[in-house]
């Protein structure tokens, strides 16, 4: 019972950190762009 409760916990936290990932890398490439132009 617990094990998996754990197991879930680390999916939903592994999944925020890829969002989260995501999200910086799309704001980054924005950045980029308004630097060049």
């Amino acid at each position: 019972m617990y094990d998996s409760l754990l197991k879930m916990l680390y999916l939903i936290i592994i999944d925020i950190t890829i969002d989260t990932m995501k999200n910086r890398s799309v704001i980054g490439m924005a950045e980029d762009r308004s630097i060049l132009s």
